[in-house]
């Protein structure tokens, strides 16, 4: 059995203390929250649970798993609290707000031999895996573009700017089915409309090699709630609409051919385009944080290597560090060597 513990019970806790109590290898020891009313809440919807208020009260325990669940800001500190006392840790979106901090909770990890865990939760989700078994197969050609909005009406955040709070989803999806590729440049811009608050509106342009291309957009100003991708490749194109309850994923036989040379000079009826059918594959309807779950209890009780790891999450931190650097600097193109250092990854294991 994994003894967990799980610091910080507000918007994702709930969630976490639900999958984890579930599962038949885990045992849920504690829940910190500094908030007496969210303890209450934990021991009202699982009765027995102990509570505290402290976390140094957890990392003085005897969890094996802490799960910090606390605003990105706290990160940091808490894991490094965590991992210096020996605990596995599983960190949520985002792991940390620099890569500095990801380098130093990776070598302190390694230092006292335990795990770091990152919530990309979006990595687990069935429908994410289905999108990435079609490129990791060659199904859709040589990838030629990511098109995805993720806006909705909120949930404003006092904690982070809209990419540091919603961006991460596509940057780990990203990660996940490019297996770990890394974008070239990253270009973001940012607008706040509200005096006071953090960015609540962003795009971020990624640029990859052999000419791949990721766009990103994040808004908490929108009328309707999208959470739609577009996959594109030189075979297939892909559509993943995380807010339809069925068909998820529809898989497109459409695509354009053109001939090589001066498009100036092409003839028009030269360019051929490719209109085949459709066809929306089976996924299977399991809670993606469930699988997390099942995931990392099977990672620590019976070894091998999580789906995602602290080098996944110093990835993704990378990119949001360089997407700040570009806001700060109107939007201007980031070289992603001038935030995560290859010396500095090498020496950290990434």
């Amino acid at each position: 059995m994994i003894k967990v513990a799980i610091v910080g019970y507000g918007y994702w806790g709930p969630n976490l203390l639900r999958n984890f109590a579930a599962h038949d290898r885990c045992f849920v020891s504690e829940v910190c929250d500094v908030d007496e009313r969210k303890r209450r809440a934990a021991q009202k919807h699982f009765a027995g649970v102990s509570t505290c208020a402290d976390a140094d009260e957890v990392f003085a325990g005897d969890a094996d798993l802490v799960a910090i669940a606390v605003p990105a800001a706290a990160h940091f500190a808490l894991a490094r609290k965590a991992i210096d006392a020996g605990k596995h840790v599983l960190i949520e979106k985002p792991m940390c707000c620099s890569v500095a901090e990801a380098d130093e909770l990776i070598a302190l990890a390694q230092a006292r031999g335990v795990r770091i865990f990152v919530d990309h939760t979006f990595a687990h989700s069935p429908p994410v895996r289905r999108m990435a078994e079609e490129v990791w197969a060659g199904n859709l050609g040589r990838l030629l573009y990511y098109d995805s909005v993720r806006v909705n009406l909120g949930l404003f955040s006092r904690d982070a700017s809209v990419t540091w709070d919603l961006a991460p989803h596509d940057l780990s999806i990203l990660d996940y089915i490019t297996a770990g590729a890394m974008p070239e440049t990253v270009a973001c811009t940012e607008i706040t409309h509200f005096a006071g608050h953090r960015a609540n509106l962003a795009y971020l342009t990624l640029r990859y090699p052999n000419n791949f291309i990721a766009h990103v957009h994040v808004n908490w100003l929108a009328p309707v709630k999208v959470r739609q991708v577009l996959l594109g490749g030189t075979q297939r194109m892909l559509v993943y609409d995380d807010a339809q309850p069925m068909e998820k994923i529809r898989i497109y036989d459409k695509g354009v051919t053109i001939p090589e040379g001066d498009f100036e000079l092409i003839n028009e009826a030269l360019v051929q385009y490719r209109m085949g059918d459709m066809h929306a594959p089976r996924i299977e309807n399991t809670e993606a944080l469930a699988l997390e779950v099942d995931a990392i209890v099977a990672c620590l009780l019976d070894g091998g290597e999580p789906i995602v790891d602290h080098r996944a999450g110093r990835r993704v931190v990378s990119i949001l560090e360089a997407a700040t650097l570009s806001s700060q600097s109107n939007g201007a193109p980031i070289a992603l060597a001038a935030v995560s250092d290859p010396a500095r990854a090498a020496a950290s294991g990434s």
